[in-house]
């Protein structure tokens, strides 16, 4: 159990980011995060044919996820300049990036619930038949992208 929770975080990382890149082409990304989750939204929801219910359920997994990004930002530059430092040392701290690790772990793991949650509501709203248009779109993608 303990390995599959250590896993799970990563998971939920690809499970989300799949979720976000669907019907997302390569020539529609967007340069600022917001602006690109918005498109995404949009797609999603034209995509999956939501009512409105299920596109405020769709908006706040997207506000959830925005808020941990932003938090992982916060951190994101204190741990480049630890790994940065590190590099031209004779000896490279490795209890010093195991630590940077954990946070990022740490990090994950304290914003999983939030998003979970969101997600969770989002999924239950959904029929069966848009799951299905789901899982459609989370297969084109992924044979898209990775064979």
């Amino acid at each position: 159990m303990h390995r599959r929770f250590r896993f799970f975080p990563w998971f939920l990382v690809g499970a989300l980011g799949s979720l976000s890149l669907v019907g997302c082409g390569h020539h529609h990304h967007r340069h600022d995060p917001e602006g690109h989750s918005d498109y995404i939204v949009k797609k999603i929801s034209r995509k999956l044919d939501l009512n409105d219910a299920q596109k405020e359920k769709l908006v706040a997994v997207q506000k959830a996820l925005l808020a941990a990004r932003n938090k992982h930002r916060e951190q994101k530059q204190g741990q480049w300049d630890s790994l940065r430092s590190n590099i031209p040392g004779e000896r490279l701290d490795t209890d010093a990036l195991q630590t940077m690790l954990n946070g990022h772990a740490d990090t994950i793991k304290g914003e999983s619930p939030q998003i979970l949650d969101k997600l969770a509501e989002f999924h239950a709203s959904l029929t069966a038949e848009q799951k299905q248009k789901l899982v459609e779109h989370l297969d084109k993608h992924h044979k898209r992208h990775h064979g």
